[in-house]
């Protein structure tokens, strides 16, 4: 993904926390940011005042290659009321290792603590205007009234995106106005304190990151055109980051020598990236957005999503393929990819062409399928970079029988406890994050995994003694099963509870109002368990269970098998892999009634 450096906050995050030592509350922040052209980029000059009634915090104005800080002055009210003059502290993150690949942050601390009010005026000279891409208004633990003024010249224009599904409480009013040349637009809103505190309760991110504007900035020939200005400002980006040395173009060449096909030659270079380039994640600057040399890339054998998407893309053309890259959010990224802002994407693939087909291609997912999306991009927008400059295309789910996970267990009764064995078997995406695990951990870590997570669940469940087995898209597990105080004895009547059947899934089991939830795959998950008993029964009927809505259904049913048995199945399936806030009624409802089912008990007398 785009690294750890994104580009929220009040415009390149002029004042953003870092820490903070208590609770706090700030009722009133208004910013005034106004803006002059500078070549490429702008000098931006803010102005911010505010009251901070309680806490204390920490917090740091960037500076650094792409944001400079200048004619800074600033004052709070100490607690006798007089005014006290703020002073910047020199800082540099060092838990960021200055090497090839990663550069340390730095930037201007800043403490207040409350009740105070303070003002700051400062400058910052940016060096690339397309980083201003959202204003966040829900920052300061939600003040009582927050306010944004972008000033900007003639020949420039200002683009934005509100945000769609936010809480009422989020909502803000926008308003433009034009005089002597300068556009000014004031971003306003109120309110929120209560919603943000029980978001954060919830640890619902999503929830607040949701809440922020998103803009872009325009000026140029291009500047009436604003999914052209994006994508051209991207192209001449990615095309700076084009160099593939010899070495690499004989990699290319030697790794498809042998294929037939585009697609075969897609394939193979694929998988060599995907086993040879490890994941990097820890980005800042311009770098957080503009992908390093191919044959940087490959020879350190380590990059990121852009780094590795990019290789990908320099190597298939250089064997003949037509090969694009392509901008994408991922699934659990609070925006889609529906407006032209860096802030709308987390993430970057590659597009081959090859078998009349463009084909998706990630390699930071070491197990995903060639030819299917990846998990992180489902369902989702990408925006293509290509020659007439860019277009949106919609990415497919993969299917939820392709994703089918699979338990069978078969016991036989000895008391009052079940002995016997299970067997795990997944496949597609339900595979991927196990397969991806084995080769990044032991196996006694993943077995240790399956054990926990398969009885985590499920009441009075053990599972040892397991073992792995199965190739990466189709990866199974087996072992010992056994159930304490399964069976009870009552009135002549022998009862077996259903409480050490596991879930269908380990997502939350309800979701927080107004907010999505990302579940990674669309589900299928089919359970069994064949029981022997020592005599033979005679099974009560059983009323099947059923629930579906909005296409999330479960069914469950026992019935007897041949004259001393019973089998328990049941059948899930969810077709998402982001469940939106308007389906959290039904997805609450789907999983009480799993819920209510999993607690029932079977009766069965004995001849």
């Amino acid at each position: 993904m785009w690294s750890h450096y994104r580009t929220i906050g009040a415009l390149l995050m002029l004042a953003s926390f870092v820490a903070n030592a208590s609770e706090f509350h700030v009722t009133r922040w208004v910013e005034r940011v106004d803006i002059s052209p500078n070549g490429s980029g702008a000098t931006v000059h803010t102005e911010v005042t505010g009251l901070l009634l309680t806490g204390n915090d920490q917090w740091v104005i960037p500076h650094d290659d792409l944001q400079v800080v200048s004619d800074f002055n600033g004052w709070y009210t100490d607690e006798r009321g007089r005014h006290v003059k703020l002073k910047l502290t020199d800082a540099r993150d060092r838990s960021l290792v200055d090497n090839t690949f990663y550069s340390g942050r730095k930037g201007y601390f800043i403490d207040l603590a409350g009740p105070t009010r303070f003002e700051l005026h400062y400058s910052v000279t940016i060096k690339e205007l397309m980083l201003v891409s959202d204003l966040d208004l829900r920052r300061w633990r939600d003040p009582d009234t927050l306010q944004y003024e972008v000033r900007l010249p003639s020949g420039f224009l200002l683009y934005h995106r509100d945000p769609e599904n936010a809480p009422d409480s989020y909502r803000h009013a926008v308003d433009s106005t034009t005089t002597k040349g300068r556009t000014v637009h004031t971003f306003t809103r109120t309110g929120a304190v209560q919603q943000r505190k029980e978001a954060l309760e919830h640890h619902c991110v999503d929830l607040i990151d949701a809440c922020a504007v998103r803009v872009l900035i325009a000026h140029g020939p291009l500047k009436d055109d604003p999914l052209r200005y994006f994508c051209a400002w991207n192209q001449a980006l990615m095309a700076s980051s084009s160099g593939m040395d010899e070495t690499t173009r004989q990699w290319a060449e030697r790794v498809t020598a042998h294929a037939g096909t585009a697609e075969e030659k897609a394939r193979l270079l694929f998988a060599e990236v995907r086993e040879h380039v490890s994941y990097i994640d820890v980005e800042d600057h311009l770098n957080a957005f503009r992908p390093r040399d191919p044959s940087i890339v490959w020879n350190n054998r380590k990059g990121d999503c852009k780094d590795m998407a990019n290789l990908l893309c320099r190597s298939l053309g250089w064997v003949g393929l037509n090969a694009r890259l392509a901008l994408s959010a991922t699934v659990s990224h609070p925006f889609e990819l529906d407006f032209p802002c860096l802030s709308s994407a987390d993430h970057v693939v590659c597009l081959v062409h090859a078998g009349d087909r463009w084909i998706p291609l990630d390699a930071t997912e070491s197990q995903c399928t060639f030819g299917l999306p990846s998990r992180q991009i489902q369902g989702r927008t990408l925006l293509v970079l290509d020659e007439q400059g860019g277009y949106y295309e919609q990415m497919p789910i993969v299917p939820a029988d392709s994703n089918l996970r699979r338990i069978d267990m078969t016991f036989r009764a000895s008391g009052t406890a079940l002995q016997g064995r299970f067997l795990l078997d997944c496949r597609g995406a339900s595979a991927w994050a196990l397969a991806d695990g084995r080769e990044s951990r032991t196996n006694t870590d993943i077995t240790s995994w399956v054990g926990r997570s398969l009885a985590a669940s499920a009441q009075g469940l053990q599972l040892d003694s397991i073992l792995l087995n199965g190739p990466k898209e189709q990866f199974g597990a087996h072992g010992n099963a056994s159930v304490h105080n399964a069976l009870r004895k009552a009135v002549g009547k022998w009862y077996t509870s259903l409480q050490f059947v596991p879930y269908p899934h380990d997502l939350p089991r309800r979701m927080v109002p107004g907010t999505d939830l990302v579940t990674g795959e669309a589900m299928l998950r089919e359970f069994a368990a064949h029981v022997r008993f020592p005599k033979p029964i005679s099974l009560s009927p059983f009323e099947p269970a059923h629930v579906e809505e909005a296409g999330i259904s479960f069914d469950l049913s026992v019935v007897q098998e041949g004259a001393d048995g019973a089998t328990i199945t049941y059948r899930y399936r969810c077709p998402y892999v982001r469940i939106s806030a308007e389906l959290a009624p039904a997805y609450d409802r789907v999983q009480a009634a799993i819920e209510n089912a999993l607690k029932r008990t079977i009766v069965h007398g004995t001849d």
